[in-house]
């Protein structure tokens, strides 16, 4: 099975160690948006987020200190970096190798910025919900953007996993980046 999860508002800035990591499978549309993000002043931020000054600065510095490629230096595993209650009830500092393996395996985060997340892979901080109307080339919005990318990798680790079912563990607005008729398996949704 594959569980579905949206990511955490609420991240550590503090980079927690890792037995292994490993790179976000869709690294030039994340810099596409990167870029987008960076031509944003902090009031455009705030305004386009629905966030406060002290948040849009801060997203703002993050966009314009976000640096590629991703290193075990200058980034954090997913699982290490999200802090929202689900990441909580992981306790990822206690997990043992097998373990963050397996939720590696089967764990997948839907993120704004990065498309589809493994719990392994190096991401840094940063804002950007899936519901963002974001302009980037011809999109007029993130779920334009991302279009059947995001669906085309889930098939990919349905496939390899040999999945029988997709659990959602999401959220609506990240689950909408999702053409759930184009999946081979049933999906499975959970509501808490």
């Amino acid at each position: 099975m594959i569980v579905l999860l949206s990511p955490s508002k609420n991240l550590h800035n503090i980079p927690q160690p890792a037995h292994r990591h490993s790179l976000p499978r869709m690294p030039e549309e994340s810099a596409m948006l990167i870029e987008s993000l960076k031509k944003l002043k902090p009031a455009q931020i705030q305004e386009l987020m629905d966030i406060n000054d002290n948040l849009a600065r801060l997203n703002y510095n993050r966009y314009h200190t976000f640096t590629w490629p991703h290193t075990g230096d200058n980034s954090t595993a997913a699982i290490y970096t999200f802090r929202g209650e689900v990441y909580q009830g992981f306790d990822a500092n206690t997990m043992t190798k097998a373990q963050a393996e397996q939720a590696d395996k089967y764990v997948r985060i839907l993120s704004g910025l990065y498309g589809v997340l493994r719990p392994l892979d190096l991401i840094q901080p940063y804002r950007l919900e899936m519901s963002t109307a974001l302009k980037t080339g011809k999109a007029k919005n993130l779920y334009q953007f991302w279009g059947k990318k995001i669906t085309d990798l889930l098939i990919q680790d349905i496939e390899a996993t040999k999945s029988k079912e997709v659990i959602n563990l999401a959220s609506q607005e990240y689950m909408g980046a999702v053409q759930l008729d184009k999946l081979s398996v049933p999906v499975i949704d959970i509501s808490f």
